[in-house]
């Protein structure tokens, strides 16, 4: 089985992609994916010693930089999963950056008056040609409207939809062939994971959504004085261009001790109030995103990666709380396959780490419980046995440990399980209230109704192609790709060389014979086949050589 071949119109990214690989010392990937003879790439050449020195991690975030924005989005959100990747690779991904060097404004400038449907000038009474902010996808300006309103107007790059819309098809094509040609990874189903990111990056790109986000904080916000959502001004925005409220303030690492404590305080209750009451919560909490005025007031910014908490992911967490807190690691397990988190009931080995975990934390006080070493212990659980997270628990509980971190730095005494007490009694009370539970039952005899309604049709579409014979199986193998490759090489060559054998038996008896015209008294069309056969000997011998397979 043969590797599938790029898409040509971007086999000069492709060739780019190999190479940028083999500078990084990821040789062996391209000779996974049988890569060499596609690229026309010499996968022998060795990279740098200084770069080859550095941690597989170090390596793989080089890559994504040097790959450019849609990989380095796409390293950024690796960076939220910790249920997928080693902490090592975790750690490097959040150096990512997404700066770029600066457009000039004479190019930034038709993009916003296309957006605008006018002239800068009729709009804003000032705009600066200096960004505030320039990152691979966007760069950010300031403005000012008449009466002296400040704005930030964030403007998407002239092209970059095209470059990352090829790099996600790119992309796509390169985790379907790890899944095929990397068998310890295919658990983690890359091909879900980009197709994951790429909704993720397609509603960061389009900025109206971003824009709705940001109103639906502020509603839910109005009324809560420690925290402060800029306003959205949906009039001038578009897809492509973002104009909202320009917000100063001091960054949440760098304020004055005097509200280091409030500050604290408050990014936890309002995190918490996100997952918890309003059901979606910013999935980017980091230091970079979160501004801090004077009293303590959070003001959140960049509200592109949102996540969600519904009321099934609650009953799930209701579930998992009840599991920790009775030490019963097989109704965990049950939680967890009638979540599809489980290909099957989970394995002895799964179970045991599980209850180990429970016994560990049980008798732990309050006051020595700390939250992000337990979800840490928890995520090496679920990466060690391939649980799949959903997307959205994932973000949640990096979102978790990322907002303790914080406040933890601002605050050494805080223990954010304090805040979580009341909201983990509140969601045992939903989802054991006798609402909750006719609700539960209501869905439920709906689907059994369905059910039941559909089934004698169901029935006898599957009789009725028995009868006919258009009943198919489908079989799938895992873990052969290598055998099936190595063995589709070796029947290739066997081919090869029963053809060269042929050749030099056919020369041999024309020669014997003398038949046909003679050159230099030897008959010429020998000649021409010895010569055809010595040169497909030399073109095998060259395969196997640079195949390394000898």
């Amino acid at each position: 089985m043969k590797a599938p071949l790029p898409n040509y119109r971007h086999i000069r990214r492709y060739r780019q992609i190999a190479g940028i690989l083999l500078k990084y010392g990821f040789s062996e990937v391209l000779s996974r994916f049988n890569a060499e003879p596609v690229f026309r790439i010499r996968s022998r050449k060795k990279a740098d010693q200084a770069i080859i020195r550095k941690t597989a991690a170090e390596r793989f975030r080089l890559v994504l930089e040097d790959l450019g924005p849609a990989f380095i989005k796409f390293g950024q959100m690796l960076s939220l999963r910790e249920d997928l990747l080693p902490s090592a690779f975790i750690s490097e991904l959040c150096k990512l950056q997404t700066g770029a060097a600066e457009l000039p404004f004479s190019v930034l400038r038709p993009v916003v008056e296309k957006e605008l449907g006018c002239s800068i000038e009729e709009v804003f009474e000032f705009f600066s040609e200096k960004p505030e902010a320039s990152a691979s996808i966007a760069q950010v300006h300031e403005a000012r409207f008449p009466g002296g309103c400040r704005a930030a107007v964030k403007i998407r790059r002239p092209g970059i939809d095209k470059i990352v819309e090829t790099d996600m098809e790119i992309l796509h094509n390169l985790a379907v062939l790890s899944a095929r040609y990397f068998p310890q990874i295919s658990s983690l189903r890359p091909a879900e994971l980009v197709s994951e990111f790429s909704r993720h990056l397609k509603n960061e790109m389009d900025f109206l959504q971003e824009g709705r986000n940001m109103e639906r904080f502020r509603t839910a916000f109005k009324n809560d004085k420690t925290v402060y959502i800029p306003e959205f001004f949906r009039r001038h925005s578009t897809k492509s261009m973002l104009v909202m409220e320009f917000i100063e303030g001091n960054r949440i690492n760098s304020i004055a001790a005097s509200d280091r404590k409030k500050t604290a305080r408050h990014g936890a209750a309002f995190f918490l109030r996100q997952i918890f009451d309003s059901g979606f919560f910013h999935a980017d909490p980091h230091p970079g995103n979160l501004f801090v005025r004077p009293g303590g007031v959070i003001v959140p910014v960049d509200f592109g990666m949102i996540g969600y908490c519904d009321s099934e992911m609650k009953n799930f967490l209701a579930d998992m709380i009840i599991s920790f807190v009775r030490r019963d690691p097989d109704r965990m397990l049950r939680t967890m396959y009638r979540n599809k988190m489980l290909s099957g009931e989970g394995s002895p080995e799964l179970r045991r780490d599980l209850r180990d975990l429970m016994n560990y934390y049980y008798n732990v006080s309050t006051a020595e419980l700390e939250t992000r070493r337990m979800l840490g212990d928890l995520m090496l659980i679920i990466r060690k046995h391939h649980v799949m997270l959903p997307s959205d628990l994932a973000m949640m509980i990096k979102a978790v440990i990322t907002v303790e971190a914080l406040a933890s730095f601002l605050d050494p005494d805080f223990l954010i399980i304090d805040y979580l007490r009341p909201y983990m009694r509140k969601l045992l009370t939903s989802r054991f209230s006798l609402k909750n539970n006719i609700f539960g039952l209501q869905d439920s005899l709906r689907d059994f109704w369905s059910l039941a309604k559909t089934m004698p049709q169901e029935a006898q579409i599957i009789l009725d192609r028995f009868k006919s014979g258009n009943i198919s199986i489908q079989f799938n193998h895992h873990g052969l790709e290598k055998i099936i490759i190595g063995f589709d090489a070796a029947i290739t060559r066997l081919a090869f060389s029963i053809i060269i054998a042929a050749i030099v038996i056919g020369s041999s008896l024309v020669m014997h014979r003398g038949m046909g015209a003679l050159f230099m008294g030897m008959p010429l069309l020998g000649l021409i086949r010895y010569s055809m056969a010595g040169i497909f000997s030399l073109w095998l011998l060259f395969i196997i050589i640079r195949s390394g397979k000898y």
